[in-house]
C-alpha cells in the first residue's frame, strides 16, 4: 500500500511540475512582451551563480551599494559550454572553482584525453586525486572499490550528469568503478567530505560526478583505435555538434582484452580472465528560446568480465582459476525541461533519472542479480541580490527516489524516499564565499534522516591567500540487500557522519603559476552496518554496531615551470579506524603521494607526461586471517604526436617498472604492459 501511495504521489507531483512548465511556456511572453529579450545569455559563457565582477575594497570598511546590475546574465549549463575554471558539481550551480569552499579536483577533457587513458578507473588513478583511493580484484574489468577520505567503499557517491549509479542491488549499493568507460565524457568532478545535503543518500565520503560532452560548433566526427598488451584492442566514434539552438554529441566504443589471471599467479593461478566492453552514449538539447531549454543524456553498456572465485572451496585457502563469467547490461537516462524566469533571475528545471543494471554470474552463489533507480527531481535557483558588494543566491530542491532489486533469494525488494533540501550562497566584497544548507529525508524504511553542510572561502589577494573550511553530516541509507538478504534486518536505521575540515591554499603569484594546498580532515561516522551475533540468529545478522573515525591530512601542488613545462604533487596521510575493534580499516593506506610532469615540444605538437604514485601498506584478510599488504610503487608514461590538426598518434606505458604488488589479497595487477592507437578527427571548429 505505501508503494502505491508513494506512486500516486509521484504521479501527481509529475503532472503539477507539467502544469507549471506549460503555463511557463504559454504565458510567459505576455508577461515579458515588453522586456529586452537578454541576448547575451546566447554568447555569454561566464558563471551565472557570480557573473558580476565586484570592486576591491580599499584600506576602509567598504560599503555595500544599492544598485542592482542589470545586465543578463548568461545561461546556465548545459545551455551554455561549462567552463573550465567553473564547477557545476560543489554547489548544484555554476560556481567559479576559486569561489569554493569545498575539497575540489576537477579532470577536463583535455586531460582525460592526454592521459591515454580509456576508463574511469585509470584517469581517476592517473590523476592523483588526494584522498582517493582503489582497490581492484584482479584482471581490467574486475570488481573495484573506491575510498574517498578513508570512508567505506559504499560511502562514495558516484553520478553521471546528476544520476545516481550507485547499484541498488549490490550488497551496500556501492558503485563498480572496474566497467565504466570514458566515452562522451567531458570531465569528471571530485568533491570530498560529507555531501549529503545535496546529494542525499551515500554521499558521506564524498561524490564523483562524471559530465557528459556537451557538443558546439560544426559537427565534429572523431574516430580512435588502440591496440596493445595483454591482447588488447578499441575502437571508438563519435560525432558532436551545435549551435545557439541544439546540441548534441553520439559514440559508441567497444574494447576487448584477454586480461591476465585474476586470481594471482603466485598461488598457481594461470587462466586468462578476459573483457569484453561496449557502450553508447548521447547527449542532446534543444534551446526553445532564451527562456526554455531541453536536455537528455542517455548511456548503454554491456559487459562480459571472465572472474576467479575468491578461494578454492575445497581448501578455502588459496585462490582458484575458474571459468566463471560475469555479464552486465545498464541503460541509464535522464531527460531534463528547465525555464528561466525574469532575465535568468529564478531558474527551475525538472528532470526524471533512470539506470537499471542486470548482471548475470551463472555458477555464481547469486546467479542473477538486478537494480533499478528511478529519481524525479526538482530544483529553484533564486538570484535574490546582484550588488556590487553582496550576492546572493538561494536553492530549494524536491526529490522523490524509488530503488528496486531482484535476486534469486529475494525476488522483489523496495524502498522509496521522500527529500527536500534548501540552501542559501553568498559573496561578500569578491572575497568571502560561503554556502550554508540543509536536508530531510524520509525513507519508507530506515525513516528520518537529517543533514546540513557550511563551506566557506575567504580570498586575501594582497597575499594570494585563501582560507577554506567545511562542516557537514552525512547519512547512508541501508541497502535492499541489507535489509532482506542473508541476515537481512527491516530495523535498520541509517549509517550517519560528521565531517569537516579546514585548509590554506598560497599562491606565489597572481598569475597562479605556483600554488600548494594543505588540508586537514576529520571523519566520524556511527550506527555503521556490521554482521554481528544477534538473538534467535545463529549466523548472525546486520546491526547498526560499529563505530570508525578518519582524520588525515592532504597536500597538493601546481607549479607551471615554463610555459610548456609543468609539475604537479599530491600527498595524503589517512588514520582510518574502526573505533568498536580499535584496527585499521582495511585496504586504506596511511600514506601515499603521487607526481606527475608534463612537457610540450616542437610547438606543442608532442607532450610527453609521467605519473608516478606510491602507496604505503594496507591491511587486508587473508587466507588465514589478518594480513599486510606491501607497499608498491607504480610509473605511468604517456606521450602524443600531433601529426596534423586531424591526427593524433598517442602511446601509453602503464608500469613502467613492471611492480608486482596487490590491491586485494591473492588478487594481481597488471605487470608492464604498452599500448598505442591513433585518433582521427574531421570536421569541427577551425584550430
Amino acid at each position: 500500500m505505501e508503494h502505491m501511495h508513494a506512486r500516486r504521489l509521484m504521479l501527481r507531483a509529475t503532472r503539477l511540475v507539467a502544469l507549471m512548465m506549460l503555463w511557463v511556456f504559454v504565458g510567459f511572453n505576455d508577461s515579458h512582451a515588453q522586456d529586452e529579450p537578454p541576448n547575451a545569455a546566447l554568447n555569454n559563457t561566464a558563471n551565472p551563480t557570480n557573473s558580476t565582477t565586484l570592486q576591491e575594497s580599499d584600506d576602509s570598511l567598504p560599503i555595500p551599494e544599492t544598485r542592482v546590475i542589470a545586465k543578463p546574465t548568461p545561461g546556465p549549463f548545459p545551455r551554455e559550454p561549462l567552463s573550465d575554471d567553473a564547477s557545476i558539481t560543489a554547489n548544484r550551480t555554476e560556481t567559479l572553482r576559486s569561489q569554493v569552499g569545498s575539497s575540489l579536483s576537477v579532470i577536463t577533457e583535455e586531460q582525460i584525453r592526454s592521459s591515454g587513458q580509456t576508463t574511469l578507473l585509470g584517469v581517476l588513478r592517473n590523476a592523483g586525486v588526494p584522498g582517493l583511493d582503489f582497490a581492484q580484484s584482479g584482471s581490467p574489468g574486475s570488481v573495484t572499490s573506491g575510498f574517498i577520505r578513508g570512508a567505506n567503499s559504499a560511502h562514495t557517491k558516484v553520478m553521471m550528469d546528476g544520476v545516481p549509479l550507485n547499484d541498488p542491488s549490490s550488497p551496500t549499493r556501492n558503485f563498480d568503478f572496474g566497467t565504466f568507460s570514458l566515452d562522451n565524457v567531458e570531465r569528471i568532478e571530485i568533491i570530498r567530505g560529507p555531501q549529503s545535503t545535496l546529494y542525499g543518500s551515500d554521499a558521506i565520503g564524498g561524490a564523483i560526478n562524471i559530465i557528459t560532452k556537451r557538443g558546439k560548433g560544426p559537427a565534429q566526427y572523431r574516430s580512435t583505435s588502440m591496440g596493445g598488451t595483454f591482447g588488447t584492442w578499441q575502437q571508438s566514434l563519435s560525432v558532436s555538434g551545435g549551435t545557439d539552438q541544439y546540441y548534441y554529441s553520439l559514440s559508441g566504443s567497444y574494447l576487448q582484452s584477454d586480461g591476465f589471471s585474476a586470481a594471482s599467479k603466485r598461488f598457481g593461478n594461470t587462466e586468462y580472465d578476459g573483457f569484453r566492453n561496449g557502450n553508447l552514449g548521447f547527449r542532446g538539447g534543444y534551446i526553445f528560446n532564451e527562456y526554455v531549454d531541453f536536455d537528455v543524456v542517455y548511456r548503454y553498456q554491456k559487459a562480459r568480465i571472465d572472474i576467479d572465485d575468491g578461494f578454492d572451496s575445497s581448501t578455502f585457502f588459496f585462490p582458484l582459476d575458474s571459468n566463471h563469467i560475469n555479464k552486465l547490461e545498464s541503460n541509464t537516462v535522464r531527460p531534463q525541461v528547465r525555464v528561466l524566469l525574469f532575465d535568468g533571475q529564478l531558474e527551475q528545471k525538472a528532470g526524471f533519472s533512470f539506470i537499471n543494471y542486470n548482471r548475470d554470474a551463472p555458477g555464481g552463489f547469486t546467479p542473477f542479480f538486478n537494480g533499478e533507480t528511478r529519481k524525479f527531481d526538482y530544483q529553484a535557483n533564486a538570484k535574490l541580490f546582484e550588488l556590487e558588494q553582496f550576492t546572493n543566491t538561494a536553492t530549494l530542491g524536491l526529490e522523490y527516489l524509488d530503488e528496486r532489486s531482484t535476486t534469486e533469494s529475494v525476488p522483489n525488494a523496495t524502498q522509496f524516499a521522500r527529500s527536500i533540501y534548501v540552501q542559501d550562497q553568498f559573496a561578500l566584497w569578491d572575497r568571502w564565499f560561503t554556502t550554508v544548507g540543509g536536508r530531510h529525508d524520509d525513507y519508507s524504511i530506515a525513516g528520518v534522516a537529517d543533514t546540513y553542510r557550511v563551506t566557506t572561502k575567504y580570498q586575501l589577494k594582497e597575499t594570494n591567500t585563501a582560507f577554506h573550511g567545511t562542516i557537514g553530516t552525512g547519512f547512508r541509507a541501508p541497502s535492499l540487500a541489507e535489509y532482506f538478504g542473508f541476515g537481512g534486518n527491516t530495523n535498520l536505521r541509517p549509517e550517519q557522519s560528521k565531517g569537516w575540515d579546514v585548509g590554506i591554499e598560497q599562491a606565489i603569484d597572481a598569475e597562479r603559476r605556483f600554488v600548494v594546498d594543505a588540508t586537514y580532515f576529520r571523519n566520524d561516522f556511527n550506527n555503521l552496518i556490521n554482521f554481528a551475533p544477534a538473538p534467535g540468529f545463529p549466523f548472525g545478522q546486520n546491526q547498526n554496531v560499529a563505530l570508525a573515525m578518519t582524520t588525515g591530512v592532504e597536500l597538493t601542488a601546481n607549479w607551471q615551470l615554463f610555459d610548456d613545462t609543468s609539475l604537479t604533487a599530491s600527498y595524503t596521510h589517512t588514520d582510518a579506524f574502526d573505533r568498536t575493534t580499535n584496527t585499521r580499516l582495511l585496504r586504506r593506506p596511511p600514506n601515499k603521494y603521487s607526481i606527475g610532469a608534463s612537457q610540450f615540444l616542437l610547438d606543442q605538437k608532442v607532450n610527453i607526461s609521467a605519473n608516478l604514485r606510491w602507496s604505503d601498506f594496507r591491511n587486508d584478510i587473508g587466507a588465514f586471517g589478518p594480513t599486510v599488504l606491501q607497499s608498491y610503487t607504480v610509473a605511468n608514461l604517456q606521450a602524443y604526436y600531433d601529426w596534423k590538426p586531424s591526427v593524433r598518434f598517442f602511446t601509453r606505458i602503464d608500469n613502467v617498472f613492471d611492480e608486482k604488488y596487490e590491491e586485494v589479497f591473492a588478487f594481481a595487477t597488471p605487470r608492464f604492459s604498452i599500448y598505442g592507437g591513433v585518433t582521427m578527427t574531421f570536421g569541427g571548429p577551425k584550430p
